[in-house]
């Protein structure tokens, strides 16, 4: 008989792995610390899977097929029981969705970790940025439409929308309301940037325009650190369009008379086995309803195109 406590078990496992610690694990699924301890241990004897931490990873040290079989059918069943595991990417700038899913909430801004999430199958969709990924791609992210394709051996994504980054700064800042902004001009102000490595492409298009120069720590998307930024009155500081209103009307910031040709194109990414599935046509759809109503008539959300 299927025990369904299994599913239960290796979620444990799986938000150990997600998260790397047993106090977000624990918060996460709802139970102790002690609890989420006792748990994970029991099912990785009961596996052999010998699954602890590792350089500080959780990881299966033994008879890692094992796991993985485990977490493909588990998969499946949250797919055809239409309770994905998926997360937002700080992309599109949006906090969440009427979506009867599982948000983990993840708002990382490293796109190829949420890249192995999926090829994992920790995660079963992700709604991020294409931006990262346009080394993987066979044509320009202005000529994608929502059509699904692989995005690796395991992982497909379906282009949903798409808009240019907007440059921002405080109201009162020396740039604001003027015109022929140059690239000495933004040079001359401060704005943030990632560490090496982390979302190298938006980072190396940004510097192509004098910007991106003060570093930022930042693993985890955090407004305040990023497109929020700006509201010192010196910095500058980009974002989606969709979060415009957001940063409007809380931190004064407008939107300068600079172009920025940096475009991002927003998807749901997911494992193939997702994707494949009878279930996920219907679960698309709603993702994509659910985000048309989200950004519906926000003002400053006019450069967004739905993608046909």
């Amino acid at each position: 008989m299927f025990d369904q406590g299994t599913f239960s078990d290796l979620d444990v496992l799986d938000c150990l792995e997600i998260f790397g610690s047993t106090v977000r694990a624990s918060e996460w699924l709802g139970i102790s610390q002690s609890t989420c301890s006792r748990r994970y241990r029991q099912l990785s004897d009961a596996l052999g899977v010998d699954f602890d931490r590792v350089d500080g990873s959780y990881l299966p040290r033994r008879n890692a097929d094992i796991l993985a079989g485990l977490r493909q059918a588990a998969q499946r069943w949250r797919v055809r029981r239409g309770r994905l595991r998926y997360s937002i990417g700080w992309q599109w700038g949006v906090a969440s969705l009427e979506l009867d899913w599982q948000d983990f909430g993840l708002r990382l801004m490293d796109s190829n970790r949420m890249l192995s999430l999926l090829d994992q199958q920790l995660l079963d969709g992700w709604l991020g940025g294409l931006l990262e990924f346009q080394a993987l791609l066979d044509q320009p992210l202005a000529e994608l439409r929502a059509r699904p394709f692989w995005l690796s051996q395991r992982v497909v994504a379906c282009p949903l929308c798409r808009w240019p980054l907007q440059l921002l700064a405080r109201a009162d800042h020396p740039l604001a309301g003027r015109s022929g902004l140059t690239r000495q001009d933004l040079k001359a102000y401060p704005s943030p940037g990632l560490p090496l490595g982390v979302a190298p492409q938006l980072m190396s298009q940004l510097q192509a325009h004098g910007l991106a120069h003060r570093l930022v720590d930042m693993r985890h998307h955090s407004v305040e650190l990023w497109e929020a930024v700006a509201r010192d009155g010196l910095s500058l500081s980009w974002a989606s369009p969709q979060l415009l209103p957001h940063l409007r009307e809380r931190y004064g910031l407008v939107g300068l008379d600079y172009p920025l040709p940096i475009l991002e194109v927003g998807a749901l990414v997911a494992h193939r086995d997702v994707f494949e599935d009878p279930s996920f046509e219907a679960l698309l759809a709603a993702a994509r309803q659910a985000l048309q109503g989200q950004l519906a008539g926000l003002d400053g959300a006019a450069p967004l195109s739905w993608l046909a």
